[in-house]
């Protein structure tokens, strides 16, 4: 397991963020997103999440 996984398990038992990991708040909607190095993104998804708002089971 690389390095920044291992804050996984400990945020899946625990339910809170380890050190250097923002709460999650839907205004900025900071996510940790792992690929060669784990970085905090805000909002990584908006394009996808916009396209479909408003459609049935979709906030």
């Amino acid at each position: 397991m690389s390095t920044s996984l291992h804050d996984l398990p400990a945020f899946a038992d625990g339910g809170a963020p380890v050190e250097g990991w923002p709460l999650y708040e839907s205004v900025d909607r900071q996510t940790k997103v792992y690929s060669d190095d784990a970085t905090i993104v805000s909002d990584p998804e908006e394009g996808r999440r916009s396209a479909w708002k408003g459609f049935l089971g979709y906030p």
